[in-house]
């Protein structure tokens, strides 16, 4: 009978506590969002070398747009095994923005960035030279 009873309790905190979280007051998007903001874009080249799409993620800093003249140099992101170009920290456009850069998260599947010499349309490195970063610049 103790043993229900501390379970009942343990269930009851449990409970309480996610309610009091959930009713917290989170701010609208519009507010959490300054205008002045790095962009984060995500566009998709149709790629020759690879004979498919290949998506990328390009942040730019907030000043970007404003300021015409500027050049930002492009800090090309590769991820590791298993992941892919979608940018999954906020921190890289903070960063973006505090270094006046321009981050693109590259796709690169489980490839290592290297042109397959088994798969004809697995040209990572090619695309990547030879497509990606002319697309950009």
């Amino acid at each position: 009978m103790k043993n229900v009873t501390s379970r009942i309790l343990l269930v009851a905190i449990f409970a309480v506590t996610l309610t009091a979280y959930s009713q917290q007051s989170s701010p609208s998007t519009a507010s959490a969002i300054p205008a002045n903001a790095p962009a984060i874009k995500t566009y998709q080249l149709d790629s020759k070398l690879m004979t498919r799409p290949m998506a990328y993620t390009v942040i730019l800093p907030a000043n970007y747009e404003t300021e015409k003249e500027m050049r930002f140099p492009v800090i090309y992101m590769l991820h590791g095994l298993g992941g892919d170009h979608k940018v999954t920290k906020l921190s890289s456009a903070k960063y973006t923005d505090q270094q006046r850069v321009i981050m693109v998260f590259v796709e690169g599947g489980n490839g290592f960035y290297t042109d397959s010499a088994t798969k004809p349309s697995d040209k990572y490195e090619s695309y990547v030279v030879n497509e990606l970063i002319p697309e950009v610049d």
